[in-house]
């Protein structure tokens, strides 16, 4: 199979628009690591801004693989699962690049590593929610 410029292009594009957002939440989440390390209520933002961004990514993908016939249409209850667990999955992954830093890069957060990483996963959840919430307002799969 080969491909165009157009559609190398138009398939850039694509992974563009869909991952801009959280791409825009990580890069201001690092600068507060590096620059406002014990500013909780920031850090609070960060997450939950960074669970609605990457819900909103992942509704943009799955759109797209829909528009493409790579993927099935769920109902709503199931899309709604795939779309928080995603998320928590991402928020997860996250968090060990975080305890990794805390623990071995010496960036000393001042934190209780535990209660920090419960609540920014329910952090990354309640984002999560509030945008399956909002597909579920606007009727969409």
């Amino acid at each position: 199979m080969t491909f165009s410029k157009d559609h190398v292009f138009a398939a850039l594009k694509d992974i563009a628009a869909i991952f801009w957002p959280p791409a825009t939440v990580l890069a201001l989440h690092v600068l507060r690591l590096l620059f406002l390390p014990l500013a909780t209520p920031l850090d609070m933002l960060m997450h939950f801004s960074g669970g609605l961004t990457i819900a909103w990514s992942v509704t943009n993908a799955y759109s797209l693989l829909r528009r493409h016939g790579l993927a099935t249409g769920l109902k709503f209850v199931e899309f709604a699962f795939v779309l928080v667990a995603a998320t928590t999955l991402i928020g997860v992954l996250w968090e060990f690049m975080e305890y990794f830093f805390a623990q071995h890069a010496m960036i000393r957060m001042g934190i209780n590593l535990y209660n920090d990483t419960l609540s920014d996963l329910a952090l990354d959840m309640l984002g999560a929610s509030v945008w399956t919430g909002i597909e579920a307002f606007r009727g969409r799969k």
